[in-house]
């Protein structure tokens, strides 16, 4: 709430001296229930939340030049970013919609720091910036800058109002014009129009064929064909994590056209439905015996010692073909001991 209300208000052109101080008053009490309620949880399971905490924290600290908001945010910022990033690029929740979300995060803070001259947590933040904005680069698609869909889609904003997070941080770093529809881009391009930046975002050629083994990541292309898979490591830990029971499963792609689709979770319930869309049974894979391949870094409840499994992948890619090769030790109750 607090920072979707001082986004309205930059969006509107809006100076913080028109606010009613009521309004103002009730931004400072809702910081203030943040500040005493950080979302700080037991070992791994602190996550992206703390995050959002810290956003509100700053976003309002930058604007109101309250210098204990500003402060309080940058050390929660530093502490959960060296935690929840993995692989350099990537956050370490197992799903591309979060990526694409909390890069959106990211870069609302940045653009306040600039916005208020900020410049070491402007410095701070766009190394971070520009790496997460490469790993959402590593999701699309196609030119309309569509990504797969892996893991967990959040409430918050949906796939379709964050689709032009990428172009619109490679623009607003050459200082061009964005716009793109009605969407979480051309809010703040709008927002962020008379700011100007550096030119400081390097796109990252990744290879045809990569895994980023950490964050559990593949993507590998063959002619006309891409495919992605999400291949968890360290499952026996358990963390803030939206990932899903996708070990083994693949998402398949022709000429920039999907083949075989990830369906993704209706909603985060207890319900069929909402169960059904985290199960290995609505991803493309193999069931032995009903069990899935693998247990994930989501599933708190259950021992690390069930959860934990051993496993290989190796890709090569060559003139005539693309050979993917995972074995592993999963399936509970399977006679067979390796699979591959």
């Amino acid at each position: 709430r607090i920072v979707n209300f001082l986004l309205f208000q930059n969006y509107h052109q809006k100076d913080l001296s028109e606010i009613p101080i009521i309004i103002k008053n009730y931004l400072f009490d809702m910081a203030y229930q943040i500040a005493n309620n950080l979302e700080f949880n037991n070992n791994d399971l602190t996550g992206n939340h703390l995050l959002n905490n810290a956003r509100a924290l700053l976003i309002l600290g930058l604007a109101f030049k309250s210098k204990n908001h500003t402060d309080l945010g940058i050390e929660i910022l530093k502490y959960i970013l060296s935690k929840i990033i993995v692989d350099k690029y990537f956050l370490r929740e197992g799903s591309s919609h979060y990526q694409y979300l909390i890069t959106s995060w990211l870069i609302e803070i940045q653009i306040f720091a600039k916005k208020y001259k900020q410049n070491k947590l402007y410095d701070f933040i766009k190394f971070h910036v520009n790496n997460m904005v490469n790993g959402c680069r590593f999701f699309q698609i196609n030119k309309s800058n569509d990504f797969v869909k892996i893991g967990d889609v959040s409430p918050d904003k949906t796939p379709e109002w964050l689709i032009g997070v990428v172009e619109f941080y490679e623009k607003i770093n050459l200082n061009s014009d964005f716009k793109v529809g009605k969407s979480w881009a051309s809010v703040m391009s709008v927002i962020c129009k008379d700011i100007k930046f550096k030119n400081n975002f390097t796109k990252v050629m990744f290879e045809d064929s990569k895994y980023f083994r950490e964050a559990g990541f593949f993507r590998g292309t063959y002619k006309d064909w891409c495919i992605f898979m999400h291949i968890e490591t360290g499952c026996e830990r358990a963390i803030a994590s939206h990932a899903h029971h996708d070990f083994g499963s693949f998402i398949l792609f022709h000429n920039k056209k999907e083949i075989l689709l990830d369906p993704g979770r209706y909603n985060y319930t207890k319900s069929n439905f909402g169960r059904y869309g985290k199960s290995a049974i609505s991803h493309n894979t193999l069931l032995v015996n009903k069990y899935h391949a693998g247990w994930s870094k989501t599933d708190r409840n259950i021992p690390p010692t069930i959860k934990k499994k051993k496993f290989q992948f190796n890709h090569d890619c060559t003139e005539n073909k693309l050979t993917i090769i995972l074995s592993h030790n999963g399936f509970l109750k399977s006679k067979v001991l390796n699979h591959i």
